[in-house]
């Protein structure tokens, strides 16, 4: 395509492609016409926003009783799988998520590492055994490609509590029964769980982790 013919300001006479003076009337030419140069690009963000900041992931999850009531005002206990996320804590109820026979198997495993069932080898142990296993590993490699939203919405009972609920969780180590969990709400109402293979102390780093150490505390009964 040809460039723009330029014109005089001063007479209105038809300028040559670069000229510097009019040759009618002597008067210097304007500046050639010329396309807007590209903008200059933004130096990049010394610090920059991880792309997962803005988003949820799990920071951890462990075999639970949800111990409620049901429309009767009978206290029943359901077996789950709760999820400790950036953003939120998730009970997922196991007539959907079958977790309990991955548990199982792991629990086998660690009886034969440790040469006794739970309850038979001492608990220091077992403990030992259960602090050092990845809650992340292979065996779950299934649960953290799900969408959360997908498994909530897969059963009436399960359901997520924003962080930013809970004031306070408090998670008891108890050698004699199962650990427990106890949930404080801002609403002042409380949720309550067993959890399962002396898994505690994880859960415990978890929720301190997701909620910060000031909200969770960790007590020993039964020793």
């Amino acid at each position: 395509m040809d460039k723009p013919a330029l014109f005089c300001e001063q007479c209105g006479a038809r300028l040559p492609l670069k000229a510097r003076f009019c040759e009618q009337c002597g008067a210097a030419a304007a500046a050639p016409f010329t396309h807007p140069s590209q903008p200059t690009p933004k130096a990049a963000d010394p610090h920059p926003i991880p792309p997962s900041a803005s988003l949820e992931w799990i920071i951890g999850h462990v075999p639970v009783d949800h111990i409620t009531n049901d429309r009767r005002g009978r206290v029943v206990q359901r077996e789950g799988e709760m999820l400790i996320t950036s953003q939120r804590l998730l009970y997922l109820y196991n007539g959907f998520w079958k977790d309990e026979e991955r548990w199982f198997s792991i629990q086998s495993e660690w009886e034969q590492t440790l040469g006794g069932e739970l309850g038979e080898v001492p608990m220091d142990k077992w403990r030992a055994v259960a602090d050092a296993y990845d809650f992340a590993g292979p065996d779950w490699k299934a649960l953290y490609a799900c969408a959360l939203d997908d498994l909530l919405r897969a059963s009436q009972h399960n359901f997520a509590l924003p962080l930013e609920m809970i004031v306070a969780a408090d998670v008891t180590l108890n050698d004699d029964e199962q650990d427990r969990l106890n949930l404080l709400l801002e609403d002042n109402s409380r949720r309550q769980f067993m959890l399962y293979l002396a898994l505690g102390r994880p859960c415990y780093h978890f929720l301190a982790e997701a909620l910060g150490p000031a909200r969770v505390t960790l007590a020993a009964v039964g020793r």
